[in-house]
């Protein structure tokens, strides 16, 4: 698992001009080398030179045969670097990859093996949660309040709405010949019990298709079936209507 050695930026992001020391040898902020036991490696960083602590396995170099073909070898590959998030998570990450810091605001390049990460003053803004919707909202950010006609902001640990009067819309509903309420958008039977009726903003719009009862008449304003011979008042209040075989006849006064 790879430490993280922080790199001498100090929260206000000026860089250090220090350099460090190694065996007699002058090292620039940030450099990494070799340590003089072949194997770990060192950084420069703001309390000098860091140097890793593996064990190092000294292996004596192998002599081929005469008769051995030539052979080339691949230089030694750089060590990656493995991560671990504040939630437990692990990534790995290439020599020279660059990624976030596991506090959310620095930033680390991985160097042989070695997390050398940004020291940058991380600070977090307050955020407000609206309990009506469970969403988050940072200070300054506006949102529709519950209600659907207020606004709401969030501020600095808490949440104000404005208070306007909110109006009700009216719902519109029929009423069918049976005196039972329909909403928007309802279908249901006519009064003359053949024809269908439909309620689309608080008007009955039925059907008018001939019915098998012989002499009765369907009144399509008042939804009311009227029998053969009946005598009735008139939607308009003032004139008078009759039912003959069906057919509904009303007189044209002017009311």
């Amino acid at each position: 698992m790879s430490r993280f050695l922080l790199l001498g930026f100090i929260a206000i992001g000026v860089f250090s001009t220090e350099a460090c020391t190694y065996l007699g040898k002058q090292y620039a902020m940030g450099e990494v080398w070799t340590a003089s036991d072949g194997c770990n490696q060192c950084v420069c960083g703001i309390v000098g030179s860091i140097c890793t602590k593996k064990i190092c396995v000294d292996t004596p170099p192998v002599t081929p045969p005469p008769d051995a073909a030539p052979t080339t070898e691949s230089a030694p590959k750089a060590a990656s670097c493995l991560v671990v998030g504040t939630d437990g998570t692990q990534m790995t990450y290439k020599d020279g990859d660059s990624f976030p810091s596991p506090d959310g605001c620095n930033t680390c390049a991985c160097r042989n093996g070695i997390s050398l990460c940004t020291l940058m003053a991380c600070i977090k803004l307050p955020e407000c949660t609206d309990a009506s919707t469970g969403r988050t909202y940072r200070v300054g950010e506006s949102f529709p309040s519950a209600d659907g006609c207020n606004t709401c902001q969030c501020y600095d640990g808490g949440i104000s709405c404005t208070k306007q009067l909110c109006s009700t819309p009216k719902q519109n509903v029929c009423t069918d010949s049976q005196g039972v309420i329909r909403k928007d958008g309802d279908t249901f039977q006519a009064a003359d019990g053949c024809n269908t009726c439909t309620c689309s903003n608080g008007m009955a719009a039925c059907t008018e298709m001939a019915c098998m009862n012989v002499g009765q008449c369907f009144d399509r304003f008042t939804l009311q079936l009227h029998d053969n011979g009946e005598n009735f008042e008139a939607p308009d209040g003032c004139n008078k209507c009759n039912c003959r075989d069906g057919v509904i006849t009303c007189t044209k006064n002017i009311c």
